[in-house]
């Protein structure tokens, strides 16, 4: 839990530096500070930025918190079709899911049971399954 909790942090921290961007850009716009003609659009392409990084990672690390804190989790199983190389994230039936790269042991082929959260589809547990053949 804390990796996720330090990754919600770090998502809130840099939406609120976005934010702040934003409104120093605004601000030099508005009393006529900018130098060049390029940065006149600055505020409107940090907005772009900071919507799309919210929408993105913070917003559903938010909406989460609940059900982190109710240890209310949905369970998923299926084959890992990929791991990213950094080993922060796998793919699983066609969806992509975040996990602490320190407890991933996974290889693409192995078939899993995760627990996970809803909207930012951080995973809580893994359980492989070893196939009867």
């Amino acid at each position: 839990m804390r990796y996720f909790l330090f990754n919600l942090a770090i998502t809130l921290i840099i939406s609120v530096l976005l934010v702040v961007l934003v409104c120093i850009t605004t601000k030099r716009n508005r009393q006529r500070k900018t130098k060049h003609a390029v940065s006149y659009f600055l505020p409107v392409v940090l907005a772009a930025i900071c919507l799309i990084w919210s929408v993105q990672n913070t917003v559903p690390r938010l909406m989460d918190i609940t059900g982190v804190l109710n240890d209310n989790y949905y369970t998923q199983t299926g084959e890992v079709e990929k791991v990213s190389a950094l080993k922060t994230t796998f793919v699983l039936d066609g969806e992509t899911y975040y996990i602490n790269p320190r407890r991933n042991d996974l290889e693409a082929g192995d078939v899993v049971r995760i627990r996970h959260t809803r909207y930012s589809r951080y995973t809580v547990q893994i359980i492989q399954i070893e196939e009867v053949s």
